[in-house]
C-alpha cells in the first residue's frame, strides 16, 4: 500500500492531494460535529439541573441558605435514585441536622440561664426548674421538643409583636 501511495502521489499529485484533503475535510468536520454535540448536550443538562434546582428550592425555600451541605448530602444518596428521591432524602437529612442544631442551642441557652440563676443566687422550685433537678416524667427528647416549642413560640410573638 505503501508503494501504491507513492505511486498515486508521483503519478497524480493532483488526485493524490484532493483525496488527502476530502479526508482530512470529512475528519475535521465529524470532530466539529462530535464537539458541538457534546456542548449542546451539557447545555441540556445544565439547563434541566438549573430548572429541577428552582423547582426544588421553590418548594423547600427554608433549605437556601443550606444549599452546599444539601448538594453534599445529594451525593451520598445513593446512585440508583432518581435525582427527585436523592434530592428529598437529602432535604430531609439536612432538616434533621437543623432540627438537632436547635435543640443543641436551646440546651445551651438553658444551662447559661440555670448559670445566671446560680450566679445570682437564685434559690426555689423555679430554679430547680430550670436547672432540671427535679423527677419529671417526660424523656430528655420530650424536654426538649417542649423547650424548642417554647422558642418558636416566643420567637413568633416578637415576631408579630
Amino acid at each position: 500500500t505503501d508503494e501504491k501511495l507513492l505511486s498515486e502521489f508521483v503519478n497524480n499529485p493532483s488526485r493524490f492531494i484532493t483525496e488527502l484533503d476530502q479526508v482530512i475535510t470529512q475528519k475535521a468536520t465529524n470532530h466539529a460535529e462530535y464537539v458541538l454535540r457534546q456542548q449542546e448536550e451539557a447545555r441540556r443538562t445544565e439547563k434541566h439541573a438549573r430548572q429541577f434546582e428552582n423547582q426544588f428550592f421553590s418548594e423547600n425555600s427554608e433549605l437556601i441558605p443550606y444549599r452546599a451541605i444539601l448538594v453534599e448530602r445529594m451525593g451520598a444518596q445513593p446512585g440508583h435514585l432518581d435525582p427527585k428521591a436523592r434530592a428529598d432524602a437529602a432535604a430531609a437529612e439536612v432538616r434533621e441536622l437543623l432540627k438537632k442544631e436547635q435543640l443543641g442551642a436551646i440546651e445551651n441557652e438553658r444551662r447559661q440561664r440555670v448559670s445566671a440563676l446560680r450566679a445570682s443566687g437564685a434559690q426555689g422550685f423555679s430554679a430547680a426548674v430550670e436547672e432540671g433537678d427535679f423527677s419529671s416524667p417526660q424523656t430528655e427528647l420530650e424536654r426538649k421538643q417542649s423547650a424548642l416549642d417554647f422558642e418558636i413560640q416566643a420567637q413568633r410573638k416578637r415576631v408579630s409583636g
